[in-house]
Formats: structure tokens, C-alpha cells, sequence
């Protein structure tokens, strides 16, 4: 199921993303995603539309987005593979023209799953914050 995030959300997804992006294994310090993660709920999730993905009473996935961009998908690792994140960039791509999102190109998994869901490259660049490598990625619907 998939539905819009509630208050009660909050400390599950911002450990959801602590999570998911740690088991990337980044070239970044440790403890980065654990600081980064404030800024995700206080930015990404309360300035976007945000759906989660529950299986029984547990989530185990959120995308958040506005009307062109993909700001966040992030899967619990358990899940990964088992089609959560297909579903959930497939609600965001709902009634869109146009969906533009950034991917660390050392995410290598996240890349290729874009591009399996016909994401393009579009340019790349470095991230200020940490310096990492990134991709800008764009999806074009009919």
C-alpha cells in the first residue's frame, strides 16, 4: 500500500534514510547520513509531497517529489529488488511531463535503476556539501 505520510512518519523515515543510504557505502565520513537526516525531514519531507510504502504496519519505503523533481526515494535495504521503489517513482510519475532527479554516480544501483525506468542523463557535477560526484537525470513522459 502506499499512502501520504502522517506526523507519526517522521522519526521512521528519517531512520528509514539514515539506513538506506548508509548501505550505499559512500565515500563520506562516518556519521554523515545520521546528521544529513535532519535536514531531510526538516527540507525534502515537509517541502515536497511525500508518499511512504507499507507492507503490514511497517514502512518500507518513501518518495518525496514536487511537480518536476524527484527530491528523494530511498527503500529499506531488506526491500531492495522486490519492486517498492518501482512503485513508488511510479505514483511520482503520475500526471508528469517531466521528471528531473540528482543520483551520487557512485550509487551505481540507484543509476541503473533509473535508467531501467527510463531515466537519461542529462549533465553531472559535485555536490557542495560533500563533494561527491553526482549525475542529473531526467524522464520525459508522453
Amino acid at each position: 500500500m502506499i499512502r501520504p505520510i502522517t506526523e507519526a512518519d517522521i522519526p521512521v523515515l528519517k531512520a528509514l534514510y539514515v539506513r538506506s543510504n548508509n548501505s550505499v557505502r559512500l565515500p563520506l565520513p562516518e556519521g554523515y547520513f545520521e546528521n544529513d537526516s535532519r535536514l531531510f525531514v526538516s527540507k525534502t519531507i515537509r517541502e515536497t509531497q511525500t508518499l511512504v510504502s507499507i507492507e503490514g504496519n511497517r514502512i518500507i519505503g518513501v518518495v518525496c517529489f514536487t511537480e518536476d523533481f524527484l527530491e528523494a526515494l530511498f527503500v529499506e535495504p531488506a526491500f531492495f529488488g522486490r519492486g517498492t521503489g518501482s512503485a513508488l517513482l511510479e505514483r511520482a510519475l503520475e500526471n508528469k511531463k517531466l521528471l528531473r532527479l540528482n543520483v551520487y554516480s557512485d550509487n551505481l544501483r540507484a543509476v541503473s535503476f533509473y535508467r531501467r525506468h527510463a531515466f537519461r542523463i542529462t549533465s553531472s557535477g559535485i555536490d557542495t556539501g560533500n563533494q561527491l560526484p553526482y549525475l542529473e537525470m531526467e524522464r520525459e513522459l508522453k
